[in-house]
């Protein structure tokens, strides 16, 4: 089976269209572009922007985004199952010593009720029990164990009863972040949102934009000095930049704390 990456290198040659045409045309960094067509995607700056680099890559040479972006998720699936398959074969058989508490746990529950009935037999019945107690700590207290009952999703309480896990912690939904740029010259921007939805607008004095993500907003533009950026209703400096034109910047939560 092709790789999505043997597949965009044999597409963009069969059209006769180079790697450095696909960077003028998407200004995608030439390295991203080498490292998708070779299948390193652990290379890539996170799952969104891979997402939008290939489909600014398929749109370029020509080619059906959609099938791109299927032909990538069907790689990270297919490399998941095999991690799994992998841990599955490294981790410890744990069944059989589940087995044995099982057993352990029974054998207590009989003795117990055989030595109550028995009224010669409860001190050779309590002797017994502590016998079984020791046995079940020892096996408690194996690391190998200690791991498996970590993951379990129920575990055995002091006396016995099953012992439900934690409830699942619900996860607060991430506010919408906000990109605003006002223009105070004529001033072309591209603007790529969680690495998907691409804006290429050119700003009027006087016009401003908005746009809205969840993510984060890759920014370039041709005249840095003929804008102004705010992110979250904050203003946007990129500190320590000189040039007018600035290519493929990161925008996000991360980039605007350390301002």
């Amino acid at each position: 089976m092709v790789s999505v990456g043997e597949y965009l290198k044999r597409e963009r040659e069969s059209r006769g269209v180079t790697i450095d045409e696909i960077c003028d045309t998407t200004r995608i960094a030439r390295r991203f572009i080498i490292a998708m067509e070779q299948d390193n995607f652990d290379l890539m700056p996170g799952d969104t922007l891979i997402v939008g680099f290939l489909r600014n890559y398929a749109k370029a040479i020509g080619i059906n985004a959609d099938e791109v972006v299927g032909k990538y998720y069907a790689y990270v699936k297919n490399k998941n199952i095999l991690v799994q398959e992998n841990e599955i074969a490294d981790k410890p058989d744990g069944f059989g010593r589940r087995n044995i508490i099982l057993v352990v746990v029974v054998f207590i529950l009989l003795t117990g009720a055989y030595f109550f009935s028995d009224d010669q037999g409860e001190k050779r019945g309590e002797a017994d029990r502590i016998a079984v107690e020791e046995s079940l700590s020892s096996i408690y207290e194996g690391d190998e164990f200690k791991g498996e009952e970590e993951s379990s999703e129920v575990s055995l309480g002091s006396a016995g009863g099953i012992v439900a896990p934690p409830p699942e912690k619900k996860v607060a939904a991430k506010k919408e972040e906000v990109l605003t740029i006002k223009a105070k010259e004529e001033t072309w921007v591209n603007v790529v949102i969680d690495g998907n939805e691409v804006i290429d607008i050119l700003l009027k004095p006087g016009e401003e934009v908005k746009y809205k993500g969840k993510e984060s907003f890759l920014f370039t533009t041709g005249n840095l000095q003929g804008i102004e950026v705010m992110y979250n209703g904050q203003p946007f400096s990129f500190e320590g930049n000189k040039k007018s034109v600035l290519k493929n910047y990161l925008i996000n939560s991360a980039t605007s704390a350390n301002q």
